[in-house]
């Protein structure tokens, strides 16, 4: 095997040469063109040795081994496996020796081997690893084995293919047929040559000289009842109808425990607590300290006779110290003021406030300050029941978790899809629940609706 690694400079000046053929590049297998999508032979490399071996197991899955011997003409990255996801679960992928990635594309499970950091030239041998999981059918009269050993999409010419079946039990060996030929043949166009054991157990399929876009295809009817333990498609377990239950049921009940609100009667009033300045009223409301929290605070202290305002135009305030706040005041209220006058001058204007870092710093401590005030014994929100509030998010993902696994388990990819959907919504419901329901302690305080502040 021989491998180039390209610097960056080289890189560099090919990216003009390679740009306008880009778009075409990229659904190449050896990255060369997709085999399904075209039939034209590639002459840039050719396969000398297409060796498959199958591990059959009696719950209908296979345990593939494909060793390649590939011999590249010119500089290639190296291939695309492309395995068909359609009607069988494709798991535990493995290409030891070489950079790979895998993902899904139009129906197919696809395994990328090599690196776009360096080229391959010469022979090249690639050994893959996978398993594929066969759905239960719905023949009650017998069973099938059908193997797709050689794929028709495969885009060189290969020079001879061994297969080997190992079955897990005893078979009729007499009936088994192979296929070899283009897409759709019903024959064996490339006398592919096959061979069975005495004991039932192994099925053994050689072909020379295949030309590109053949496939050999190994066809075996078994007796009724040869799978045992094979996967249902769309079939939902009694475990995962657990879980899809588990996490609504388990909201409920930390909401029944931790999140019940004692009935309280609402009352109209117009007019605030005396005892709750602005701030204070508006982190009860939405328990945040915003914005809107700390400036209410100024309109409070001219109402106080602490400052006067003064309207010099549309956008110019002026804003005049009467007196200064003492200890009888909240304190993130006094940093307010300090942030409006932080010296000795008694008269301040929008414009100079706003261009002073001073108000900044008062006001970002006045914030942590307001919410200071409601933590400890002041919390409006009970630890546990916080708690019941993510221990409620938590068990929302639960059944999203099993709608998953049951998409991937069991085949159902659409209507997994759509279930999904099913339990985000449901999870956003039981948050936004428990975000209603918290626990509100606030014995001390008037639990009130403000209609106005006089």
């Amino acid at each position: 095997m021989k491998k180039t690694r390209k610097s960056g400079i080289s890189v560099l000046r090919r990216a003009a040469a390679v740009l306008a053929i880009a778009a075409v590049a990229v659904m190449m297998v050896p990255f060369g063109l997709r085999g399904s999508d075209s039939h034209a032979d590639d002459n840039t490399m050719y396969t000398m040795n297409y060796d498959v071996t199958v591990d059959v197991s009696k719950n209908n899955s296979y345990d593939y081994h494909e060793h390649l011997d590939m011999y590249y003409v010119t500089e290639h990255h190296g291939i695309y496996r492309y395995l068909p996801m359609q009607g069988q679960r494709i798991s535990n992928i493995s290409v030891p020796g070489y950079n790979y990635e895998t993902y899904t594309q139009n129906g197919y499970e696809v395994i990328k081997i090599g690196s776009g950091s360096y080229t391959l030239t010469g022979e090249n041998p690639y050994d893959i690893f996978y398993n594929i999981a066969m759905y239960e059918d719905e023949n009650n009269e017998k069973d099938m084995l059908l193997l797709n050993l050689i794929p028709t999409d495969w885009e060189t010419s290969i020079g001879s293919s061994t297969c080997i079946i190992n079955l897990p039990k005893e078979a009729d060996l007499s009936k088994a047929k192979v296929y070899s030929g283009s897409y759709g043949t019903a024959s064996n166009e490339d006398n592919a040559v096959l061979e069975t054991s005495d004991d039932g157990k192994t099925i053994t399929i050689t072909a020379k000289d295949i030309p590109a876009h053949h496939g050999v295809t190994l066809q075996l009817e078994l007796p009724q009842g040869y799978w045992e333990g094979a996967p249902q498609f769309g079939k939902v377990s009694i475990m995962h109808m657990m879980l899809f239950l588990l996490g609504p049921l388990g909201a409920v009940l930390m909401w029944y425990i931790f999140g019940r609100d004692k009935h309280m009667v609402k009352t109209l009033e117009f007019y605030p607590p005396e005892d709750l300045t602005p701030g204070e009223i508006g982190y009860l409301v939405d328990g945040r300290a915003d914005r809107q929290d700390v400036i209410s605070t100024i309109v409070w202290l001219a109402d106080k006779g602490y400052i006067e305002i003064e309207e010099l135009d549309r956008k110019e305030f002026k804003f005049v110290a009467v007196r200064e706040p003492g200890a009888e005041v909240p304190h993130y209220i006094r940093l307010i003021y300090e942030g409006i006058f932080p010296g000795t001058g008694k008269v301040r204007t929008t414009r100079q406030i706003g261009s002073s870092s001073t108000f900044g710093r008062k006001y970002t401590k006045a914030r942590e300050q307001l919410a200071g005030m409601f933590k400890g014994s002041n919390a409006i929100t009970r630890p546990d029941s916080v708690m019941a509030r993510w221990m409620c998010t938590v068990a929302a993902i639960v059944p999203s978790a099993a709608f998953i696994t049951w998409g991937s388990v069991n085949g159902d990819e659409m209507g997994a899809f759509g279930l999904i959907w099913a339990a985000l919504h449901l999870l956003i419901s039981i948050r936004l629940m428990c975000s209603v329901y918290d626990n509100i302690r606030s014995s001390s305080k008037i639990m009130t609706v403000v209609k106005s502040i006089g």
